[in-house]
C-alpha cells in the first residue's frame, strides 16, 4: 500500500513538472505573438499613414500639365483621376496575383494528384 502512493506521488510529481515546462512554453509563445502582433499593427500604421499622405499629396504635382479645354485652363490630373487609375492599377496587380496564386494552387494540385497515384502503385 505504501509502496504505491509513493509511485503515485511520484508520478505526480513528474506530471506537475511537465505541466509546468509546457506552462512556461505557453506563455513564451504567447509572449512572442504579442510582439510579433505589435510589430505587425505598427508596421501597418505606417503604411496606411504613408497611404493617406500619398494621398493628400501625391508624388507628382497635382496640378501638372495645364490642358485647354474650350478656351479654359484645365489640369490633366485631378484627385478622381489619381483615385481612379491607383483603383485601375490595384485591379490589375490584383488580378496577377489571382491569377499566379490559381496556377501555383493547380500545380500544387497536379503534385499531389501524381504523389498519390505514386503511392497507390506502391
Amino acid at each position: 500500500m505504501y509502496r504505491c502512493t509513493e509511485d503515485c506521488e511520484t508520478t505526480l510529481e513528474k506530471m506537475k513538472s511537465s505541466l509546468a515546462a509546457e506552462s512556461a512554453l505557453i506563455v513564451n509563445d504567447s509572449n512572442a505573438s504579442d510582439r510579433l502582433i505589435r510589430e505587425y499593427e505598427q508596421t501597418m500604421g505606417t503604411v496606411m499613414s504613408n497611404l493617406r499622405n500619398r494621398a493628400v499629396h501625391p508624388p507628382f504635382p497635382y496640378n501638372a500639365t495645364p490642358v485647354l479645354l474650350n478656351g479654359a485652363d484645365k489640369r490633366t490630373y485631378t484627385g478622381r483621376r489619381i483615385k481612379f487609375s491607383e483603383m485601375e492599377l490595384t485591379r490589375t496587380h490584383k488580378s496577377k496575383l489571382l491569377g499566379k496564386e490559381e496556377e501555383n494552387s493547380r500545380l500544387e494540385l497536379d503534385d499531389g494528384i501524381a504523389f498519390s497515384e505514386v503511392i497507390a502503385k506502391l
